[in-house]
């Protein structure tokens, strides 16, 4: 679902970038030479497009944008395309920095091409407030290329419904939105981005659910929300981020991942968006100025602990009461092995709790200082008590 936020993004600033460029121009305007420079680094591709008008008020109408990203590494073939793309009010920010100010997007779609089953994704509709692109000059920093990469600069993005095609089935979004509110100069500032309602119809449970295990549970469909939160600062080619990224499950639960870093090297980061294979050795290197502070998972129960008791119990020949009582007693004799009594006896405190009352199971990592990836380098595998402790590790429940 990542993924999907990117794919909005992307669709957006695609637009934004064309936005200043005169009608078939032998010579695109700087922010389309920035734009197709960026778009041809992150995709291998050169883009094209039929035709870019612009009318009386200034506004451009861009038909036929495309673009066709060949495979690397995991990454499959990918077709892009937008019918229509309608802007207005392009306003020069820098010489290496455009603001888009409203756009529209119509009949945006991607083809994933892996196999003889291509994922496809459509999206009819989509629009734009606060479009950012950064451009490259000759001595470009780390931090200048990862804001060029960048998807994630613009006021507000909102889709309408989107349709994903896998495997002959078809899965669904109502819509999607992503704010910035900051410095598009730095990239430093609160990001937010929201996913309402991914269905999973009846006919589509296969592919998430091959085992039937879902269906034994009562969920004949599926559904989900999606929401994240939080602020990043970029300096010094370095990115120091906290928040927090919520699923919900219709009738399911919610897993709320949450937690906070800094010195997250962008070297590394705009390598990897462009493709480039990065040695062990260097990424060791890289990953030196990472710290990380504090990190947590969080379970909310909304119905599924309930209904997988029951199945569990049976499965082993036993009523659900029975299991209940004996789950943290196994739990604790199993988690022996870390060497660390005090946690063992309060995981398996925290899942009693929680079996008892499910409502929200957590764990998280809260250090006493940030730790560096020497830190945990330098942690001895053969004592993990001691590296639970110095990780702060703890598991909490209905809290």
């Amino acid at each position: 679902m990542d993924l999907l936020r990117g794919f909005l993004t992307i669709t957006c600033l695609f637009a934004a970038s064309l936005a200043p460029a005169a009608s078939l121009a032998d010579e695109p305007p700087p922010a389309v030479k920035a734009f197709l420079a960026n778009v041809e680094r992150q995709s291998r591709a050169k883009p094209s497009y039929d035709a870019l008008t612009v009318d009386s008020s200034g506004a451009v109408t861009i038909t036929n944008f495309a673009v066709r990203s060949p495979p690397v590494n995991d990454v499959p073939t990918v077709d892009f395309t937008i019918a229509e793309i309608r802007l207005a009010n392009i306003t020069a920010l820098s010489p290496t920095l455009w603001e888009v100010n409203s756009a529209s997007f119509t009949n945006t779609s991607w083809k994933f091409s892996a196999n003889d089953n291509p994922i496809t994704v459509d999206m009819p509709s989509a629009s734009a407030e606060g479009l950012y692109i950064h451009g490259l000059e000759a001595d470009a920093t780390p931090q200048d290329k990862y804001l060029a990469d960048s998807t994630l600069l613009a006021r507000k993005l909102t889709s309408g419904p989107v349709a994903i095609g896998i495997s002959g089935q078809k899965l669904t979004i109502d819509s999607m939105q992503s704010v910035f509110d900051g410095d598009p100069k730095t990239g430093s500032g609160r990001f937010g981005f929201t996913l309402d309602r991914l269905k999973v119809p009846a006919e589509a449970m296969a592919l998430l659910d091959q085992t039937g295990m879902l269906r034994q549970l009562g969920y004949s469909s599926l559904q989900f929300d999606m929401a994240s939160d939080g602020n990043m600062t970029l300096a010094d080619g370095n990115m120091s981020l906290d928040g927090s990224v919520t699923l919900k499950g219709q009738d399911i639960g919610n897993i709320v991942l949450s937690g906070a870093a800094a010195g997250v090297p962008m070297a590394m980061m705009q390598a990897e968006a462009s493709g480039q294979t990065q040695t062990p050795e260097e990424m060791a290197a890289q990953m030196k100025s990472l710290t990380i502070s504090d990190l947590a998972v969080r379970f909310e129960d909304a119905s599924i602990t309930g209904k997988i008791l029951p199945l569990i119990a049976a499965a082993q020949g036993m009523d659900e009461k029975t299991l209940v009582a004996g789950i943290p007693a196994m739990l604790q004799m199993s988690l022996m092995q870390l060497q660390n009594e005090a946690f063992s006896t309060q995981v398996a405190d925290a899942v009693s709790r929680f079996l008892a009352d499910p409502r929200s199971i957590t764990l998280k990592l809260a250090p006493a200082k940030p730790l560096t990836m020497e830190d945990f380098n330098s942690m001895d595998p053969a004592k993990p008590g001691e590296a639970i402790t110095r990780l702060g590790v703890s598991v909490t429940a209905n809290n």
